[in-house]
C-alpha cells in the first residue's frame, strides 16, 4: 500500500459504532424480508382459494338455476360443467401449494438468518463492551 491509499486510523469506538450501525441495518432488512415472506405465505392460500371457491359456487348456482327452471340436466351436461372446473381446481391447488410451500421455506430460512444475525450482533456488542471495560481497568491499574 502506498501512502496515498493508506487507510486512515480509526479509534475502536468509531469502528465499533460503524459495525453496530451496519448490524442494525442488516437486522432491519432481514426483519422486513422475513415479515413480508411470512405474510405472503399466510395470505397466498386464501387469496387463491377464495376466488376459486366463488367460481365453484357460481358454476353450481348456474346448474341449480337450470334445474329449478324445469330443465333436466343430463350426466353429460353436469360433466361438461364440472369437468373443466375440476381440472382448473387441481391446477390451481397444485400451483398455489407450490408457491405457499416455497414462501414458507424462504420465510423459515430468513427467520433463521435473522436469528443468527441478531446473535452475532449481540456477541459483537458484548465483545466491544468487554474490551472497553478491559481498557478502563488497564487505565485504572496504570493510574495507581
Amino acid at each position: 500500500m502506498t501512502a496515498d491509499h493508506a487507510i486512515p486510523p480509526m479509534d475502536s469506538t468509531a469502528l465499533a459504532a460503524e459495525i453496530f450501525r451496519r448490524d442494525r441495518a442488516r437486522v432491519r432488512n432481514l426483519a422486513i424480508v422475513t415479515i413480508g415472506l411470512w405474510i405472503m405465505a399466510g395470505l397466498l392460500i386464501p387469496s387463491v382459494f377464495m376466488p376459486l371457491g366463488a367460481k365453484v359456487v357460481k358454476t353450481f348456482d348456474d346448474m341449480n338455476q337450470a334445474a329449478a327452471s324445469g330443465q333436466t340436466l343430463t350426466a353429460n351436461e353436469v360433466l361438461a360443467a364440472t369437468g373443466p372446473l375440476l381440472q382448473y381446481t387441481i391446477k390451481v391447488t397444485a400451483i398455489s401449494f407450490f408457491f405457499a410451500i416455497s414462501a414458507a421455506i424462504l420465510a423459515s430460512i430468513t427467520s433463521i438468518a435473522l436469528a443468527l444475525t441478531i446473535r452475532r450482533s449481540t456477541l459483537r456488542q458484548v465483545s466491544a463492551n468487554l474490551a472497553e471495560i478491559s481498557e478502563q481497568l488497564r487505565q485504572l491499574k496504570a493510574g495507581t
